[in-house]
């Protein structure tokens, strides 16, 4: 015990007391659907999707460890579940526009059925592409990031599609 105290009297006596503090570290990055909401918002309407897609995740792989295979999917990963609380939070109301619509239609037809059905058909699709584009890159370190950035960009895609339907059909007034 000593001796470590010995030490450490040692190595604190001799640090320079006008030594300038150590930098702070680098501010953190905003909660990435915080972040994207805001990019949203201050983007023109017109390219807000492609304005705003994957800068979450860059910005995120700036950090420490970000630029390593796993920190790069990682933050990938994180902006995909931003992208899709926008996307459940899109289709939640055009679930409740088909609801409407429903009590209006000929009997056997639904709007709320036929939309699920769409949900379903693109979530397979998205499973499939992506599966696709990870496969590629079987035999490298690349595919979980191939795979996490197909999964980014076809969740924002599909989000504008449902986001400007829910609009065309003033769903959303």
């Amino acid at each position: 015990m000593f001796p470590l105290t010995f030490a450490l009297s040692i190595f604190t006596a001799s640090a320079d007391p006008e030594a300038p503090p150590e930098p702070s570290p680098e501010p953190s990055l905003a909660e990435p659907l915080d972040w994207v909401r805001q990019c949203l918002s201050d983007a023109p309407t017109a390219t807000a999707i492609d304005d705003c897609v994957g800068r979450w995740s860059n910005l995120c792989q700036a950090q420490p460890q970000g630029g390593t295979t796993v920190g790069i999917t990682s933050c990938i990963a994180a902006e995909i579940s931003a992208w899709e609380t926008l996307l459940a939070e899109v289709h939640t109301k055009l679930e409740v526009a088909a609801r409407v619509y429903d009590h209006h239609m000929p009997e056997g037809v639904s709007v709320l059925a036929a939309l699920g059905a769409s949900k379903s058909a693109w979530e397979a699709f998205r499973f499939a592409q992506c599966d696709y584009e990870y496969t590629e890159y079987a035999d490298g370190t690349m595919r979980s990031i191939v795979g996490a950035d197909c999964r980014l960009k076809l969740t924002a895609q599909r989000y504008e599609y449902l986001l400007n339907h829910g609009r065309q059909q003033n769903h959303f007034e």
